[in-house]
């Protein structure tokens, strides 16, 4: 087990943390700040990103926090992303229910005959506060059997000369056992495919959102 799970941190870990302009980077770059640590039947993942968006801080923060609906043309694995509600919890602090679908462009080909559209749904619940361009947020699995446990706290900051610094953190717990229709002669062949399949449906696009308002706000302007 140790073996496979410092083998599967080495791979993701190729990635970086940066600071450096959305448009000069490659894509994808995350770092996992803490190695892939069993908890129960799961996986715990901790991850951060930390990317620089090209304009001012409140016109970022307000995107990410009143159009990320609008985003999802940019998330090469999503869908769509839905508005389900939005109340003010108090001055300065808003409650937002987005409903994201994903596609199975991730999974390998040997798990997508156990994936249904089902599965590739979730529920963001996000806290909003204002005053310190903060979001708490946490994600929902829409699946009866629950596949995942994710959420964390990203943040807007100035990064001088009218551009924002995007930081997110986040702990991910997937369960890969919990996937149905997984004959059992096949289980544990398949068992880390679903693991790494789950956790790259879940972290990159999250790590995408920098870029899709960056792209956004890049086609405003």
């Amino acid at each position: 087990m140790a073996d496979r799970r410092n083998e599967w941190a080495a791979r993701q870990q190729k990635a970086w943390s940066f600071s450096t302009p959305c448009s000069a980077l490659p894509r994808g770059l995350t770092r996992f700040v803490r190695d892939v640590i069993p908890v129960r039947a799961g996986l715990n993942v901790e991850f951060e990103h930390i990317e620089v968006i090209s304009h001012p801080i409140q016109n970022v923060y307000e995107v990410l926090r009143d159009h990320t609906a609008d985003l999802a043309p940019y998330l090469p694995q999503v869908t769509s992303i839905k508005e389900l509600s939005r109340e003010e919890e108090s001055p300065g602090v808003i409650r937002v229910l987005n409903h994201w679908q994903a596609n199975d462009r991730s999974a390998p080909a040997a798990v997508r005959p156990f994936v249904s559209k089902k599965m590739l749904a979730w529920h963001d619940h996000a806290r909003w506060m204002d005053a310190e361009h903060q979001v708490e947020w946490r994600l929902e699995t829409t699946y009866l059997a629950r596949l995942f446990e994710c959420g964390g706290v990203n943040a807007v900051e100035s990064h001088g000369d009218g551009n924002s610094q995007f930081r997110l953190h986040g702990t991910l717990i997937v369960y890969p056992e919990r996937v149905p229709g997984v004959p059992r002669i096949l289980a544990k062949r398949l068992r880390s495919k679903i693991e790494d399949w789950m956790i790259q449906m879940i972290t990159p696009n999250l790590a995408e959102l920098p870029r899709a308002v960056q792209q956004f706000l890049d086609r405003r302007a």
